[in-house]
């Protein structure tokens, strides 16, 4: 019950986060359920209050991987049944998992994570197959895809080619966060979206099914969005850090033919510095000049 209560004390709750993460014994106590826990509810509370304190701030994602056996601990909950993993539940896996979804989120905190017991992990989960296992597996073979193509360099993205179904859910999760809508008792942040998408579309197979999956009209709908800067995007906005990786994931479907033809015409958001002041709001411009000025 108590591994219950941290988790929604830090959800969303910086201060609360920093108060947990300070409190002496809080994160070796959680590292240890997490660890050597013998019940699997304990360990999925334990993980959801490590994960909601990580994705509040990267002084605390660091602190928590800083902490002897946690980052340890979480990679091993992130298994499953053909790991011979069959004591853990789904729910715990996909617990876990998100965990290391929220770590990987900060810049400061994607060191920590490129060794090779990390890869180790994701790599096999994020080839399962999930279309005839539920929401579960999907959820984790799609969150560990995008936790890769964050901590894939830059040069080595172009050959980060992922499975067509991998990528469909990737898409499902971001219609999810433009529409505010839960998907497998999850909500979706258009921010944690947004980059894997960009990253990924660098591949060019990558790039042709998601122009397949309607792409460029969901990072559209996205540029229409009106912008926001606060710690927590509200419902409605798009994050001003995530119009970078709108951009540059249009940019890349653009040399698609048929995604090029669909950006004529349409109007979007300008970019913060481009606003209308005398009305004291972002104005509006072509998708395909905001996509210019962006190239150039």
């Amino acid at each position: 019950l108590q591994h219950d209560v941290l988790s929604q004390l830090a959800f969303g709750d910086k201060d609360n986060g920093e108060r947990i993460c300070d409190t002496p014994l809080i994160l070796d106590l959680l590292a240890d359920i997490v660890l050597q826990g013998r019940h699997s509810a304990d360990q999925q509370a334990a993980t959801c209050a490590v994960s909601n304190c990580a994705a509040n701030s990267p002084e605390l994602a660091l602190k928590i991987i800083a902490v002897p056996g946690m980052l340890e601990g979480i990679l091993k909950l992130c298994g499953h049944e053909e790991d011979g993993e069959k004591d853990l539940n789904a729910r715990t896996c996909v617990s876990a998992m998100g965990c290391v979804d929220n770590l990987s989120y900060h810049q400061a905190v994607r060191p920590h994570l490129r060794g090779e017991e990390v890869m180790r992990v994701l790599v096999p989960l994020m080839q399962l197959r999930g279309a005839q296992r539920g929401e579960e597996i999907r959820v984790m073979s799609a969150e560990s895809a995008m936790i890769v193509s964050r901590l894939s360099m830059r040069e080595d993205l172009a050959g980060l080619r992922l499975e067509g179904e991998v990528l469909c859910t990737i898409m499902h999760c971001l219609r999810c966060a433009i529409d505010g809508e839960l998907w497998a008792s999850f909500a979706w942040r258009l921010g944690e979206v947004l980059e894997p998408i960009c990253r990924l579309s660098e591949n060019k197979h990558n790039c042709q099914v998601l122009a397949a999956e309607g792409a460029c009209k969901q990072l559209i709908r996205v540029l229409q969005m009106p912008e926001c800067s606060e710690p927590t995007t509200l419902q409605g906005h798009a994050p001003a850090a995530g119009r970078a990786h709108c951009l540059q994931a249009l940019a890349n479907l653009a040399e698609i033919p048929a995604c090029r033809a669909g950006l004529v015409g349409v109007r979007v958001l300008l970019p913060s510095g481009g606003r209308d002041r005398r009305r004291g709001h972002q104005g509006w411009g072509t998708a395909a000049g905001v996509l210019e000025r962006f190239a150039a």
